[in-house]
C-alpha cells in the first residue's frame, strides 16, 4: 500500500507491505542519518532479519519511502528507500479464552493451536498456546 504525501513542498510516496515484496522495490537504505544505496550484503542482512521475526510469531511489515516530482500523477513503486521493519505482535481477542474456558467446563476437550501469518517455507507456523491457555482458560 502507498500514499502519496506533500510535505514541506516535497512529494513522497510512503509504502508499506510484505517484506519479500517491497525489498524487491528498494535500491537504496536509510541508515545512519544518510540514504545509500543498499548491497547485496545488506539485502541478505534484511532478510534474515525478516526470518528472525517471523520465527518469534510477529506480522512483519517493510516500510519504504520516494521522493517524487510534483508532476507525477501516477505512483510507481521502485527505487524505494528502505526505511525498517515493523514487528506486530498479533495476540488472540480477549474472547477466546473465554470460549475455551466454556469449552472445557462442558467436558470438550481443547487442543488449541493458534495460526499466525509469519510464514516459515510458506507454510502457516503453529503456535502451542498450552502455557498461555494454561494462565487464561483454567
Amino acid at each position: 500500500m502507498s500514499v502519496l504525501v506533500t510535505e514541506n513542498k516535497q512529494n513522497i510516496v510512503y509504502t508499506k507491505g510484505a517484506p519479500e515484496k517491497i525489498l524487491k522495490m528498494c535500491n537504496f537504505i536509510y541508515k545512519n542519518g544518510k540514504v545509500i544505496k543498499m548491497s547485496k550484503h545488506e539485502i541478505d542482512i534484511l532478510k534474515e532479519k525478516n526470518k528472525e521475526f517471523e520465527t518469534q510469531s510477529l506480522r512483519v511489515l517493510a516500510l519504504a519511502y520516494q521522493k517524487v516530482d510534483p508532476s507525477v500523477s501516477e505512483i510507481k513503486n521502485d527505487n524505494l528507500v528502505f526505511l525498517g521493519f515493523v514487528g506486530i505482535e498479533d495476540a488472540p481477542r480477549e474472547e477466546v479464552f473465554e470460549a475455551i474456558r466454556q469449552s472445557k467446563k462442558s467436558g470438550i476437550k481443547v487442543n488449541a493451536k493458534f495460526l499466525t501469518s509469519a510464514f516459515n517455507n510458506g507454510f502457516s507456523k503453529p503456535i502451542d498456546c498450552l502455557s498461555i491457555l494454561s494462565k487464561k482458560c483454567l
